[in-house]
C-alpha cells in the first residue's frame, strides 16, 4: 500500500491566507467597534443592556448548539481525500446541526415565557423566539 506524503504549503501563501483572515475578522470587529456609539445612543442604557444580553445569549447558544460541528466540517472536508467525500462531510454536519436544533427548539419553545422571565426579568415570549431562530440560523449558516 501506498501513501501519497501529504501537500506542502508555501510559507509565503501561509502568510498571505493567514492575513487574509485576520484582517477579514478585524474588519467585523472593527465595524461593530466603531457602530457602538450609535447603538448605545439609539437604544438607550436600559435597551442596550437588553440588546448586550440578547446577544451575548445567542453567542452561548450558538456554541452550544453548533458543538463545533463547523470546525470538524472545515477539518474534515479539506483533509478528505475521497472521492465525493467533502460532500458526505457535510451532509453529516447538515444533519447533526437539524437533529441538535429538533431537540433544543422546541424545548426553548415550548417554556419561552419561563425562559424569557429567567433571562430578561419579563415574560416577553418573543424574546426567546428570537433567540431560537438567530441561533438555528447562526449554527446553518457557519457551515456556509
Amino acid at each position: 500500500m501506498s501513501e501519497t506524503a501529504p501537500q506542502r504549503v508555501p510559507l509565503r501563501q501561509f502568510l498571505s491566507d493567514s492575513m487574509l483572515f485576520g484582517v477579514g475578522g478585524m474588519a467585523d470587529r472593527l465595524v461593530g467597534f466603531l457602530l457602538l456609539p450609535i447603538t448605545a445612543s439609539i437604544l438607550g442604557s436600559s435597551g442596550f443592556g437588553v440588546y448586550n444580553l440578547y446577544a451575548t445569549t445567542s453567542a452561548i447558544l450558538f456554541l452550544l448548539c453548533s458543538l463545533g460541528i463547523q470546525s470538524a466540517y472545515f477539518r474534515f472536508a479539506t483533509d478528505n481525500k475521497v472521492e465525493g467525500g467533502a460532500l458526505r462531510v457535510l451532509d453529516v454536519a447538515v444533519i447533526v446541526a437539524h437533529a441538535v436544533s429538533a431537540v433544543w427548539i422546541p424545548v426553548a419553545a415550548l417554556s419561552a415565557a419561563p425562559l424569557a422571565e429567567w433571562l430578561i426579568g419579563v415574560e416577553e415570549p418573543w424574546f426567546v423566539y428570537l433567540l431560537c431562530l438567530r441561533t438555528y440560523a447562526d449554527v446553518l449558516g457557519s457551515l456556509a
